[in-house]
């Protein structure tokens, strides 16, 4: 823009009113993403109620249709029908003959091609087949999963070094039910410790999450005395001569997890950190 400026200083428009006289012709878009100029929205504005985005594609040279349409849409655009107005979405109306053909094909095993096989049979999209089925009864509804429940976050503690499926099992001896995805996706989002019972320590799987590195880059920081922490469980038999951290549950509080992060600075790669949890890392008082 610095060197428009001697040119746009001794000329009658503006640098705006410059760039929009002066748009791409006869180019294909490349590189960064261009703004839309005041004269490409004039025209869209112009064409695309009447004639859609067959209208509008020779007269923006450089924008694909994809780019138009989306453009429209931001602009609150709609193509007019033959009348003048805007044609409303199209409204299914079902019958006693879709309806025994939905039942029929629900009452086995349903799968995504037997949907969209059933749709396209019955001239309709698939998601209103869907929630047609589940209308009628033949569907069974998706509910969120329940809270986590104090005795199974006790169990989440107990098992948190461990596979997921190996504490997915520990779950359900108990008699809860909860996949392994499940059980990661909490681990992430509580981010403590194996039965210690303290919610301000942390795991090396959390921390590993934490910091974005793998669990044997934790070790390793353990092994340098970098990383101050509290063995939780003993080593297993016949891992003499192994690093200090294999096979142990490590148990590390927020104070300590602090002080590495401040006196380790050079080793860790802030890129991969979760930043808000560093910001309360270092920012709350206490601990």
């Amino acid at each position: 823009m610095n060197d428009l400026a001697p040119f746009a200083a001794s000329h009658p428009l503006g640098i705006r009113d410059l760039v929009d006289s002066c748009a791409m012709v006869g180019e294909s878009r490349t590189g960064s993403k261009r703004f839309w100029t005041n004269r490409e929205q004039a025209v869209l504005r112009e064409q695309f109620p009447t004639g859609g985005i067959n209208a509008c594609l020779p007269l923006l040279p450089g924008r694909t249709a994809g780019s138009i349409y989306q453009q429209a849409q931001r602009l609150e655009l709609r193509v007019l029908n033959a009348a003048g107005t805007v044609t409303e979405r199209r409204v299914y109306k079902t019958t006693p003959q879709i309806d025994a053909a939905i039942q029929h094909a629900f009452s086995g095993r349903v799968t995504i091609g037997a949907i969209k096989r059933l749709s396209q049979t019955l001239w309709r999209p698939r998601t209103w087949v869907s929630k047609r089925a589940l209308a009628l009864g033949c569907a069974v509804p998706r509910f969120k999963e329940a809270p986590w429940s104090e005795a199974e976050l006790d169990i989440l503690r107990a098992n948190a070094d461990r596979h997921p499926d190996t504490t997915r099992r520990a779950l359900k001896r108990a008699g809860y039910r909860r996949t392994a995805t499940a059980v990661v996706l909490k681990l992430k989002g509580l981010r403590i410790v194996a039965g210690a019972g303290d919610s301000e320590t942390y795991t090396s799987v959390a921390l590993a999450e934490a910091f974005g590195v793998t669990r044997g880059v934790v070790g390793g920081w353990i092994e340098k005395e970098w990383l101050a922490g509290a063995r939780q469980r003993a080593k297993a038999p016949g891992t003499l001569g192994k690093e200090p951290h294999d096979k142990a549950l490590w148990a590390f509080t927020r104070k300590e997890v602090r002080a590495f992060v401040i006196d380790n600075v050079g080793v860790i790669d802030f890129r991969k950190v979760d930043k808000f949890w560093l910001v309360n890392l270092l920012t709350e008082i206490g601990g």
